[in-house]
């Protein structure tokens, strides 16, 4: 399944995700996001706020998705070209929030989390880190 605008076969498109291994007191996690096509010709990938995606979870209770509050169409289509990637950052502020935007009230604790970007299809690895 694709975003609105892709053309890219999903099984073309390598999503690949970075982050620190741990953040004391208020520092905010930031998730650097390469996303890179493997198909011969040129094509079309959505990476909008609404479609390229982190999701946060803790003990496996999901705890936040950076899609959760994205206002209007959150679309940005980019030509991929095989083997240069395009990146994107993403920041978590630590709120806890759900789909449609409903703030779970507070923010995350101290404690062990894992983070997977993802957009329709095609997914990162999941990475860990710790919350100090």
């Amino acid at each position: 399944m694709n975003a609105p605008g892709d053309d890219c076969p999903a099984g073309d498109v390598v999503i690949s995700m970075s982050a620190g291994s741990s953040y004391a007191g208020a520092a905010r996690p930031e998730f650097g996001i390469n996303v890179v096509s493997t198909d011969s010709r040129a094509c079309a990938f959505n990476v909008g706020p609404r479609y390229l995606t982190v999701t946060v979870k803790s003990g496996g209770v999901r705890e936040w998705g950076s899609g959760d509050c994205v206002r209007g169409g959150g679309t940005q289509v980019v030509n991929l070209n095989r083997g240069v990637p395009i990146h994107r950052a993403i920041t978590w502020d630590r709120w806890l929030s759900a789909p449609g935007c409903h703030l779970r009230g507070g923010t995350a604790q101290p404690g062990t989390y894992t983070a997977i970007a993802t957009d329709a299809g095609p997914h990162s690895q999941t990475l860990v880190f710790t919350l100090r």
